[in-house]
């Protein structure tokens, strides 16, 4: 065993200490990290398309008490993930796109759907890319 220099300390004396500061540090990290990812809250926007234009409502899923429970929902909300019911009620075909993401083209009586997070505030477009030529089948959602 080698003799050690008085006054230094050794180096497993340093090791409580160490241990210490990287368990503070993933503790600190980790509460920080659940506050920043937390999911958002749930939209539910139903779309219909009919021959005649689109049509949308809009509800949040909320469970209060451990019921869950849908509630009219006035706007977007940053955070929010939508969740997109798609129907169609016409008599023709027709497709709905928003927030970049896109259905196929439905046949009359079809459904379709889509999931997306709203992560950034604005103005967004939306519309039926096979109706183009008709203003009622295009609009904005604006994401507070």
């Amino acid at each position: 065993m080698r003799a050690r220099k008085a006054g230094r300390p050794s180096r497993t004396a340093f090791l409580p200490f160490a241990l210490l500061a990287v368990a503070l540090a993933f503790a600190s990290g980790a509460g920080a990290e659940r506050q920043t990812t937390a999911p958002g809250a749930l939209l539910t926007v139903y779309v219909t398309l009919s021959d005649r234009g689109i049509a949308y409502s809009m509800w949040h899923t909320v469970s209060p008490e451990g019921n869950t429970q849908m509630e009219v929902a006035s706007r977007f909300a940053r955070g929010e993930v939508a969740i997109f019911q798609i129907r169609n009620n016409g008599k023709k075909r027709h497709d709905f796109e928003a927030f970049g993401k896109k259905t196929p083209a439905l046949k009359p009586g079809a459904t379709g759907h889509f999931r997306v997070a709203l992560l950034h505030r604005g103005n967004f477009a939306y519309e039926s890319t096979i109706d183009k030529h008709n203003k009622a089948f295009r609009g904005v959602f604006t994401v507070h």
